[in-house]
């Protein structure tokens, strides 16, 4: 069989129109999104009297994948800092069209409004995939199980080497099989393919405040260390015009919203040594729920409610509306992933981390939500639901995307760095990879926008950092206040928690339906108390009904699985 490197035209086809270009463009970039290496290590193989093995339409290697053309209608996020329009207008995946043969008609979903609108998806307009794993839900997964193709058959070095080589070289790395991940349903089959990056310091630390120094600077006070000098600067931000616009009415001195995946209050409860339902320690499954801590973290909660000091909008306010307070530079602490994802100018550079305290009673470790070392796998990342006609095509089609080194980190960052695009987000040097943080962006287009505009990120089969250097950013750049944080945060997160590998579907359908209102009965128990207060009699009926919606069979439950025994 004959091989040809992959080739790329000098000039694009797909354009963006003015007005997003000027919106979004960095400085001194190209007017036209990039166009793909032409240094590609990927290789096509060109089809010579018929010998490639053909299987219905679908050839089992080489490109194109399909003999006929064919197209899929896939449901894909489109993210929040993705400045493109519509996923065609990606270089990579117009690229991709056209080496594959395959046409895909994207379904793209905002992420604010994925929760609302998969539902009716599965329910009555089946596409042919979900892509990403933010995108399918565990729960709305393992409710629409029938509706979904197993891949089992096709878990073999003939339809999908590349998917297995790259799990292979992860295990490697991290030090155990990541294929454990993969959810095994009750019938002994895989409906499921996991992507994403497989871990990183970024995506270790999630929910994380930044406090606004400008703000402090002009109330004349440093970043808080304890819990009372805290309270002091929310009351220095709301009473003394903190944003320096000559109103002293309009600051919000702490915001939250719990819209937001990097937002939610819980996060807020580290300074009490939790962020969530359980803390694991020693071996053990801790309750945090019925605590003394947890009471003392909503009372004080409820105090900066009551005194205008926390923003109550945030148990329901949309991810926009938050944006939108940012953006106005009312807010003076708040949970980020990072201010980068809200603020377009150079403001953004005014946000620093504030590291978490021990709260006044608490004589533990104050935590961040995340893990250290954290793997992140997204276990939903490829799913083929029963409308695709050709299972076996879709399945090469993220193969190919998962081809080595290079194609997986195209597909993560976007394209390489040339002389035709001198903004690429990583470049290749002696036959390594590297990632340009400090590349040619502004605030208003950041490294950040980059990644999502140009590539398809978090939809990748596997993408390993450790295959690509990470270049320090400059801590005085957006992107520096990010790995600043990180590289601070990294003391404050658990090292113990839960076993990587796949819970059995016969459990896990179990937990799920013993456990269906139990996070909705305590989050609206949190929303209650830090808005009307929290009395001994309301808190011991909480306590009660814990048991009504099996808050013990739940932390049995991970109890059970942390010690192996199912």
């Amino acid at each position: 069989m004959m091989k040809s490197k992959r080739v790329i035209p000098a000039i694009l086809s797909l354009t963006i129109t003015v007005s997003l270009l000027t919106a979004c463009q960095p400085q001194a970039a190209s007017s036209k999104l990039p166009e793909l290496s032409k240094n590609s290590t990927v290789s096509e193989t060109v089809e010579e009297n018929g010998s490639r093995e053909l299987v219905g339409n679908t050839y089992k290697t080489g490109l194109p994948i399909i003999k006929d053309p064919e197209k899929f209608r896939i449901v894909v996020e489109h993210h929040p800092m993705d400045k493109s329009k519509s996923f065609n207008e990606k270089e990579i995946v117009r690229q991709l069209q056209e080496e594959t043969g395959i046409e895909i008609e994207w379904k793209e979903i905002l992420s604010s409004d994925l929760d609302q609108k998969i539902p009716l998806l599965l329910a009555s307009d089946l596409p042919d995939a979900f892509l990403g794993g933010f995108t399918l839900s565990d729960a709305n997964f393992a409710k629409n199980l029938k509706s979904f193709v197993s891949i089992e058959p096709y878990m073999n070095d003939g339809w999908m080497p590349n998917v297995l080589n790259s799990y292979k070289k992860a295990s490697e790395l991290i030090g155990f099989d990541v294929k454990d991940q993969l959810s095994r349903q009750t019938d002994g089959n895989i409906y499921s393919l996991i992507g994403g990056s497989l871990t990183s310091n970024d995506s270790s630390v999630t929910g994380v405040q930044f406090i606004n120094t400008r703000g402090l600077k002009n109330v004349g006070l440093e970043i808080p260390k304890t819990q009372d000098e805290f309270y002091a600067v929310l009351k220095a931000f709301k009473e003394k015009d903190a944003n320096g616009n000559g109103d002293s009415n309009d600051e919000i001195p702490l915001e939250f919203c719990n819209n937001f995946w990097a937002g939610n209050i819980k996060d807020m409860f580290g300074y009490w040594g939790f962020t969530g339902y359980y803390n694991v320690e020693d071996g053990k499954v801790i309750p945090t729920m019925n605590t003394e801590d947890f009471k003392n973290a909503l009372v004080f909660y409820n105090k900066l409610a009551n005194e205008g000091l926390l923003d109550v909008e945030g148990f329901s306010q949309t991810r926009e509306q938050f944006s939108s307070k940012v953006k106005q530079g009312k807010v003076g602490i708040s949970l980020f992933w990072s201010p980068v994802e809200f603020i377009s100018d150079d403001s953004a550079l005014d946000y620093k981390f504030m590291p978490p305290f021990a709260a006044n009673g608490y004589s533990g470790k104050p935590q961040l939500r995340g893990r250290y070392n954290k793997v992140s796998t997204q276990n939903n990342s490829f799913v083929i639901t029963t409308k695709c006609k050709n299972p076996t095509a879709l399945l090469r089609w993220w193969d190919y995307i998962a081809t080595d080194s290079f194609t997986r980190n195209e597909f993560y960052y976007g394209p390489i760095k040339s002389e035709q695009n001198p903004t690429g987000l990583f470049e290749e040097k002696d036959g390594k990879y590297t990632v340009l943080t400090d590349g040619d962006y502004s605030v208003d287009f950041s490294f950040e926008n980059a990644k999502y505009t140009y590539q398809i990120n978090n939809s990748v089969p596997l993408a390993m950092p450790e295959e690509i250097a990470q270049i320090p950013a400059d801590p005085n750049s957006p992107l520096g206040i990010r790995k600043v944080t990180c590289d601070e945060a990294i003391e404050f997160l658990p090292k113990d928690g839960l076993p990587y590998r796949n819970q059995p579907a016969d459990k896990s359908a179990e937990f799920a339906l013993k456990t269906t209102d139990l996070s909705g009965f305590i989050d609206n128990f949190i929303a209650t108390s830090i808005v009307d207060g929290v009395t001994d009699a309301s808190w011991n009926k909480y306590v009660e009904d814990l048991d009504k919606y099996n808050y013990g069979y739940y932390i049995q439950y991970y109890q059970d699985f942390l010690d192996g025994k199912f």
